[in-house]
C-alpha cells in the first residue's frame, strides 16, 4: 500500500498476501461452488454453503482494503493529546502510519515509535519501511525509532505525556494485560492513551470467519484495561475496529 508525497512514495509495506488473500480464496470457492452446481447438483446444501463462505471472503477483502486506505482517517478523533508539545509513544508502529499521523498533528511535540520489526505480513518486517518513510514525510528529526516489546518497554515510569497503540495490543494473546500494565507504567498521571482492537463483530467475521469469537470482546478489554489502573474515558467503533481511549489517573 503506497502513496505519493512529492516525487517519492510512502510505503506501508502490507504484502500481496495479506491484501489479496481473502480473495483469492473467494475466487477458488466460487469455482468451486460452480463446478458442484454443475457435477453434483442435488448436492445444493453443499455448494449453497460454500456460496455463502465466497461471499464472506470476498467482503472480508473489501474490509481489510478499506481499512487500510490513504484516504480514511487514520485515527478517531479523540481527546488524546495534552498539548502541543507532548511526548507520544506509538506502540507498535509497524511501518509508520500512525506514527506519521501523529507527528502532522503535534506541532511542537515528538513521538516514539516502537515495535519489534518481525510481522510477518509487513516486507522485511518494517524497519527499514519505517526510516524510509519517515524520511519521505519529513519527519526524521521528530521522531525517535525504539526496537521493543510492549509487554516490556524499555523506558522509565511516566515518560510519555500520551500514548497510542492501534491493532496490536489485540496480537499479544495471553499478554494483552501485561502490555496494559507496561503502557499505563510509563504513562504520566493525567496521561491518556489511545487503542484501536479488533472485536468480535460482523466486520471480523468477514475477515476471519468463527475464530473472530476467540476474540476478545468489548467488556474483556474493559475489564482488562481497568485492572491495569486505567478510567475509561471514550471508546467507539472505527474503521471497522474498535477502540478506547483510557487515561491514567493522576
Amino acid at each position: 500500500m503506497t502513496h505519493t508525497s512529492g516525487n517519492n512514495e510512502i510505503n506501508y509495506g502490507w504484502s500481496w498476501r495479506a491484501m489479496n488473500g481473502h480473495w483469492l480464496v473467494a475466487a477458488l470457492l466460487a469455482t468451486a461452488t460452480l463446478a458442484m452446481q454443475l457435477a453434483l447438483p442435488g448436492l445444493w446444501p453443499l455448494w449453497f454453503v460454500a456460496a455463502l463462505l465466497t461471499v464472506n471472503f470476498f467482503i472480508g477483502g473489501l474490509v481489510l482494503r478499506t481499512s487500510k486506505r490513504k484516504d480514511w482517517a487514520t485515527l478517531p478523533l479523540v481527546d488524546l493529546l495534552g498539548s502541543d508539545h507532548d511526548l507520544v509513544l506509538d506502540a507498535g508502529c509497524g511501518t509508520g502510519r500512525t506514527t506519521i499521523a501523529l507527528s502532522r498533528v503535534l506541532k511542537d511535540g515528538r513521538v516514539v515509535a516502537l515495535d519489534r520489526f518481525d510481522a510477518y505480513y509487513i516486507q522485511g518486517g518494517g524497519r527499514a519501511l519505517l526510516d524510509r518513510n519517515l524520511a519521505v514525510a519529513g519527519l526524521g528529526e521528530r521522531v525517535r525509532v525504539e526496537r521493543g516489546d510492549i509487554t516490556s518497554l524499555p523506558f522509565p515510569e511516566a515518560t510519555f505525556d500520551s500514548a497510542v497503540s492501534a491493532h496490536v495490543i489485540d496480537h499479544l494473546g495471553k499478554n494483552k494485560a501485561t502490555g496494559l500494565q507496561e503502557i499505563y507504567r510509563v504513562l504520566k498521571p493525567g496521561g491518556h492513551f489511545l487503542m484501536a482492537v479488533w472485536v468480535p463483530g460482523w466486520a471480523m467475521f468477514t475477515v476471519a470467519n468463527v475464530v473472530c469469537f476467540l476474540l476478545t470482546g468489548k467488556s474483556g478489554w474493559q475489564a482488562i484495561a481497568q485492572e491495569a489502573g486505567f478510567a475509561i474515558r471514550d471508546e467507539g467503533t472505527f474503521n471497522c475496529a474498535w477502540f478506547l481511549l483510557l487515561e491514567k489517573p493522576r
